[in-house]
């Protein structure tokens, strides 16, 4: 039985809502089920469809690790993640 590959994707420097480049496979049985999650980070981590291989993703300001679990029909699973840095951008006013 061998697991799923997975690429979740490179590591992301972003300032608005993205979407991820993910890729997965499974020679041996197929692909089932993705899963999209936060591994670390204090702030929040929103995913369009959390279950789908691509999604949008959109969070406050912080570093997180993100993951994406793979499972196959034969129920093996894998994952890997990517580090997700979020720094909205600021506006600045001035009145004179």
């Amino acid at each position: 039985m061998t697991s799923p590959t997975v690429n979740a994707g490179t590591d992301q420097s972003v300032t608005a809502a993205f979407t991820t480049t993910a890729t997965a496979s499974d020679a041996t049985s197929g692909l089932s089920t993705y899963q999209w999650s936060k591994q670390s980070g204090t702030g929040n981590v929103v995913f369009g469809t959390d279950t789908e291989l691509n999604t949008v993703v959109n969070a406050n300001n912080d570093t997180y690790t993100i993951r994406l679990t793979v499972t196959d029909s034969a129920g093996n699973s894998n994952y890997d993640e990517f580090s997700l840095t979020w720094s909205a951008a600021t506006t600045t006013t001035s009145s004179g």
